[in-house]
């Protein structure tokens, strides 16, 4: 068998070894109005404007928040993130750095994504959003599924009442999975982690001492583990 033919039949073999993949995402999403009621839910309006705002408008906002959210998450789904991470070091004076960014987004009024299904329980809106997977895109979510890379989980935790609260307890659940991860591999705490990582399903987020907390499941391919020299 000449080379050209093996690379063919190499690449036929890996394709029917992905693993079924559903032609949609989907996951729940929530929004806690209870803890609207305590300030003014959104940038610079007052409590009584919120008050005396329709509740068709509000409902609206409501939705607008958890497509965008489901937007993201979908999006880390498919493409994933890559995460660059210095952990704090207090003997050598290293603070912590972390980022963690999307590779690519489902673009904004994508109308593949969609609420397919509602219901409001103790004041808390519960949304059912779905997208729908393109050929490239199932595929992607295929190959992240092969079981070629490590998987990991973790909670992370953001205070409720800060910009992007949701988002940011997902990335800060990515970066404690990564680094629990990684343990076993490492002795010494790391120098640097460059890594990509994507989300295996829709994190659960709930409320727990004041701080959004998520629930995460990543799969990772870790491109850069740097470790200090002996004397450093």
């Amino acid at each position: 068998m000449d080379k050209k033919a093996f690379v063919i039949l190499a690449m036929l073999l890996s394709a029917f070894s992905l693993p079924a993949v559903e032609p949609f995402l989907h996951g729940e999403f929530v929004y806690n109005m209870n803890l609207d009621l305590k300030s003014a839910p959104f940038p610079g309006m007052s409590t009584e404007e919120f008050e005396a705002r329709p509740d068709e408008d509000y409902e609206e906002q409501i939705f607008r928040s958890l497509l965008e959210e489901a937007r993201w998450v979908f999006s880390a789904m498919i493409y994933g993130l890559t995460v660059s991470y210095t952990p704090s070091d207090i003997a050598r004076e290293v603070d912590r750095l972390y980022d963690a960014q999307l590779m690519a987004e489902i673009p904004f009024g994508d109308k593949r994504l969609k609420i397919y299904d509602t219901f409001v329980e103790d004041n808390i809106f519960h949304a059912f959003i779905r997208y729908e997977l393109d050929p490239y895109q199932k595929r992607r979510v295929e190959y992240w599924e092969s079981g070629v890379f490590d998987s990991g989980a973790s909670y992370g935790y953001w205070p409720y009442f800060e910009e992007d609260s949701r988002i940011n307890s997902i990335r800060d659940g990515i970066r404690i999975a990564l680094e629990n991860q990684l343990k076993p591999e490492i002795y010494n705490k790391p120098r640097q982690i460059e890594a990509e990582v994507i989300l295996r399903e829709c994190p659960l987020i709930t409320v727990d001492s004041g701080k959004n907390r998520a629930f995460v499941k990543i799969r990772s391919n870790v491109k850069n583990l740097q470790a200090y020299r002996v004397n450093n």
